[in-house]
C-alpha cells in the first residue's frame, strides 16, 4: 500500500511540472486530479492598463505598522497582522536578502530586488534557520491558514478575488501582463495591510496547519498565490498547488513569518495617572486591573483619601463597597469606559492565572513570599502595589497586601439566600499563610484592610 501510495504522489509532483514552468496550465475542473485547489468564484474581467509603482518603506525603525530587519545590509519589514499574533513579510524574499543569508543565488531571473525562485521547501528552511541565526528572531513560514488570513487582511477583511482587489491588474504580476518573468517586489497596490504581491510574482510555500497536516502527511506541502505564468483564476485566494518538499521551478518562492506578543493590557490615564487593565477570558473575555487601585488613582478621582495607612502607590483602604461604586461610576464618567468591580468567579479565574492556570496554592506560586505582602513580612502595614512577582497573567498583588471587594455572582447570592450583591477576595497584610484562594467572605463594612480592584467587559 505505501508503495502505491508513493508512486500516486511522483507522479502527482511530474504532473505539477508543467504548471509551474513558465507556461503553467490553468486549473481544471473540481472533479479532476489537478493539484490545483478548485474554488469556483467568478473573476472580475475588467483589467486595469495602468500600473501603480510603490517601493516598500526601508527605514530600520520599528513603528506600529511593522518592524524592519537588516542582514547585512539587507533590510527587509515585516507587516503585524491585524486581529491575529503573528507578522508576515511585507514583501516575498529578494535574492538580495536570500544572497546576504545564503551566499548564493538560486533564481533564474536575477536581480536584486527580485523574489527569489527556484528554492524548496527545504531550502526555504534552511535559510530561516541561517537568518535565525544572524538575527537572533524566530522566522519561520507562514501556514496555509496564516498565509490566507493576511492576503484577506485580517482584521480588515474585504471579500476580495485577489490579495487587496477584484482587479487582478492592480496588485499582481501574472500571465495577463508579466511578460514571461518575475518582477520587482513592491511594485504593485499592496492589500489592506500593506502588503506587497500576495497575488502573483512567485507561488509562496507555506507551512502546514492543522487541517493540511492531517492529509498531506509530511509528503509533500502547500504553496499560496500564484505566479508570473498564472490565469487570473489560478491566483484566487484559496488557490493552492502541493508540490514535494524538494521541488523547485523559476515561478516557487517565499515569503517569512514571525510569531508576536499581542499585548494583553489596556492602559489608562486619568488627571495624569497611569493604571493598566489586564485581558483575561473566561470564555468571555474581560478586563481587570494589573494591581489593587491605588491610593493616588482614587484621590485623582475622589479628591479625598480615606486610607489610614497613606502612601501614594500604595493600595487605597478604609473604603465601603458604596464608597467604591461611587469611584467607579465617576471614573466611567471621566474615561468613557464601564468600569465596575469583578464578580467572585471572575476574580478567581484571574487569580489562578485564567487560561494559564496551574495548580499553585496561591496566586502565580506555591511561595506566598515570592508573590504576597501577608503577616509573615509585611511588617503589618500595606506596600506599594506590584513590588511583588505577579501571577501568569501579569497580575499582582491578587493575595496580600488588602483584601478585595468583588460583586457576588447569582451562585453566590444563591447560596447565602440574600441579596446582598457583593463579598471579599483575596487576604490582607495582616493574615497567615493558611489561606485558600477560593474563600470568601460576607461580614465586612469598610476596614483598613480592604480595597478593591477594577474589572471592565471587553466592549
Amino acid at each position: 500500500m505505501n508503495s502505491i501510495k508513493k508512486i500516486f504522489l511522483c507522479c502527482l509532483v511530474l504532473s505539477l511540472g508543467s504548471m509551474l514552468t513558465s507556461i503553467p496550465v490553468k486549473a481544471g475542473n473540481p472533479q479532476s486530479r489537478s493539484r490545483v485547489t478548485q474554488t469556483k468564484k467568478k473573476t472580475a474581467t475588467k483589467k486595469q492598463s495602468t500600473t501603480q509603482k510603490q517601493s516598500p518603506a526601508t527605514s530600520q525603525s520599528s513603528s506600529s505598522k511593522g518592524q524592519t530587519f537588516t542582514v547585512k545590509g539587507v533590510s527587509f519589514k515585516m507587516i503585524p497582522v491585524d486581529g491575529a499574533s503573528f507578522s508576515i513579510g511585507m514583501t516575498e524574499v529578494t535574492q538580495a536578502l536570500w544572497t546576504a543569508v545564503m551566499g548564493n543565488n538560486p533564481s533564474k531571473f536575477k536581480g536584486n530586488n527580485l523574489p527569489v525562485e527556484q528554492v524548496s521547501w527545504n531550502d526555504c528552511h534552511q535559510f530561516i534557520t541561517r537568518l535565525n541565526q544572524l538575527t537572533g528572531n524566530k522566522f519561520r513560514l507562514p501556514n496555509v491558514s496564516e498565509w490566507e488570513i493576511a492576503a484577506y487582511g485580517g482584521s480588515k477583511k474585504a471579500d476580495y478575488l485577489y490579495s487587496g482587489s477584484h482587479y487582478i491588474d492592480k496588485i499582481a504580476w501574472y500571465k495577463g501582463n508579466s511578460g514571461g518573468t518575475s518582477h520587482k517586489v513592491g511594485t504593485k497596490q499592496p492589500n489592506q495591510l500593506g502588503i506587497y504581491d500576495m497575488t502573483g510574482n512567485v507561488w509562496e510555500w507555506c507551512d502546514d496547519d492543522e487541517k493540511t497536516a492531517s492529509t498531506l502527511m509530511g509528503y509533500s506541502h502547500l504553496a499560496k498565490g500564484g505566479g508570473w505564468g498564472n490565469t487570473e483564476d489560478d491566483c484566487l485566494i484559496p488557490k493552492n498547488v502541493k508540490c514535494y518538499p524538494n521541488f523547485t521551478r523559476p515561478v516557487l518562492g517565499f515569503r517569512l513569518a514571525m510569531d508576536i506578543e499581542i499585548p494583553n493590557y489596556e492602559v489608562f490615564n486619568v488627571k495624569g495617572v497611569e493604571f493598566k487593565m489586564i485581558k483575561v477570558g473566561n470564555p468571555v473575555l474581560y478586563y481587570i486591573g494589573m494591581t489593587e487601585v491605588t491610593q493616588t488613582l482614587w484621590e485623582a478621582v475622589m479628591g479625598n483619601n480615606p486610607s489610614l495607612l497613606k502612601s501614594p502607590n500604595h493600595p487605597v483602604e478604609q473604603v465601603s463597597w458604596d464608597a467604591c461604586q461611587v469611584f467607579v461610576k465617576r471614573l466611567s464618567e471621566l474615561t468613557g469606559k464601564k468600569f465596575r468591580l469583578p464578580n467572585e468567579t471572575e476574580w478567581l479565574f484571574a487569580a489562578y492565572g485564567g487560561k494559564n492556570k496551574n495548580d499553585f496554592r496561591f496566586s502565580g506560586s506555591n511561595n506566598i513570599d515570592e508573590i504576597a505582602w501577608y503577616l509573615k513580612n509585611s511588617d503589618r502595614k500595606t506596600h506599594a502595589v506590584a513590588t511583588k512577582k505577579p501571577n501568569q497573567l501579569g497580575i499582582y498583588d491578587m493575595i496580600g497586601n488588602v483584601k478585595e471587594w468583588c460583586e457576588a455572582s447569582q451562585k453566590i447570592k444563591s447560596q447565602l439566600g440574600n441579596d446582598s450583591g457583593h463579598v471579599v477576595m483575596g487576604s490582607s497584610f495582616f493574615e497567615s499563610d493558611e489561606i485558600n484562594m477560593a474563600t470568601y467572605s460576607t461580614e465586612y463594612s469598610s476596614d483598613y484592610k480592604i480595597g478593591f480592584r477594577l474589572a471592565m467587559d471587553e466592549k
